[in-house]
């Protein structure tokens, strides 16, 4: 019994110390190989990627997206899905797009997006458009598919656009229809009096 006890304590002890540095094991950090595809290991892949710089007015912009692919480490081109922009015009105005796919490329700050693009202004302006084409660098965009814009008076179709100066310019091409809605009539009929000094 006097050798029995004690070494079966010794060996419950050590069960309990291995067990618990086993446990550790399990839960923290472990390096190992993951299941890659050989053709993914092909090609650079990033998720939510951040691309941010300014434009020649020295105003700051911001690409985001889902996931960035490119072909080879030396590639200019990078394909985003569902890319997100964000750029602050020259005159303080934000102006936001989205899209479902777009490539963009890095040396010359060009962003062609497709699959629905949709521009937000700032000022209540809404475009919506299959496809789109960003000058991130010279603050201007410019589509040649169909478009549909909507605002706070005014609602307006096209065949394409050109945004020019930093927004300041919206033209639409082609074909193209605008209505203009007026702002309320009761402030008309009753303007303001003037108030005597």
């Amino acid at each position: 019994m006097r050798l029995c006890l004690p070494a079966l304590a010794l060996v419950l002890v050590a069960l309990v110390v291995s067990w618990s540095h086993w446990q550790q094991i399990e839960s923290g950090f472990r390096i190992g190989f993951s299941a890659i595809h050989p053709d993914e290991a092909k090609s650079l892949r990033m998720v939510n990627p951040r691309f941010a710089g300014t434009n020649d007015q020295s105003r700051p912009f911001m690409v985001t997206a889902d996931e960035a692919r490119r072909a080879s480490r030396d590639a200019d081109t990078i394909y985003l899905t569902n890319p997100k922009g964000d750029i602050v015009t020259e005159g303080g105005a934000w102006v936001a797009l989205t899209a479902a796919a777009g490539v963009y490329a890095r040396d010359r700050e060009l962003l062609d997006l497709e699959g629905g693009v949709d521009l937000f202004h700032d000022k209540g302006l809404h475009f919506v458009s299959p496809t789109a084409r960003i000058d991130l660098k010279g603050g201007t965009a410019e589509g040649n598919d169909p478009v549909i814009g909507s605002g706070p008076s005014i609602d307006i179709t096209g065949q394409g656009f050109r945004i020019l100066e930093g927004g300041k310019r919206v033209i639409f091409t082609g074909k193209s229809k605008a209505v203009l809605y007026p702002s309320d009539t009761r402030e008309r009929k009753n303007p303001p009096k003037r108030q005597g000094r």
